[in-house]
């Protein structure tokens, strides 16, 4: 049975609306940048919630973004507990993965995107097991999980692609 993970008792900096952005030069003598900026109601959701992000993407390149894509990725450190920082296993899960149109170059849109906290497309029991991720939780010493929330713009060919991820909680109770 799970451990309940009630996100009212975590930091409250992730139950506020969250705004971060980012900007990306795109090439090296050039001024013409990409920009990024990715709002949420929150940083904390409850497992198997959608997580609505809004974007606003303006893109001053030449070249056209081909598409934008967001999914929820876990990584889980598995330690012994013999010494201080032994790592023993590393583990990286993805969720599903939302895709949408790119952005003409030149051009500024707003993208609202529905990203499911869902791993059930996995091999792995992701989909009915919580991962505790609370510092005060009995197993932060052997067992430390990171969810975080990732949005990539895709640029053609040659072409840098330009990724955002973004710390979020997940539990599975909320008051």
């Amino acid at each position: 049975m799970d451990k309940k993970v009630d996100l009212s008792d975590m930091d409250p900096q992730f139950l506020k609306p969250y705004e971060k952005t980012v900007t990306m030069a795109t090439g090296v003598l050039s001024r013409k940048t990409v920009r990024m900026c990715v709002k949420l109601p929150r940083r904390s959701f409850i497992r198997r919630e959608d997580i609505p992000v809004n974007l606003h993407i303006q893109n001053n390149a030449p070249e056209d973004i081909h598409n934008i894509s967001a999914h929820v990725s876990l990584t889980v450190v598995a330690c012994s507990g013999k010494h201080e920082g032994d790592i023993d296993k590393k583990f990286h899960f993805k969720g599903i993965k939302v895709k949408q149109d790119g952005v003409p170059a030149g051009e500024s849109v707003q993208r609202h995107l529905t990203v499911p906290l869902d791993f059930s497309h996995s091999d792995s029991p992701l989909d009915n097991i919580l991962i505790p991720m609370s510092p005060l939780d009995c197993y932060s010493n052997l067992l430390h999980a990171v969810y975080q929330l990732r949005i990539k713009i895709k640029r053609g060919r040659m072409h840098r692609n330009f990724t955002t991820e973004i710390p979020i909680l997940v539990g599975n109770k909320f008051q």
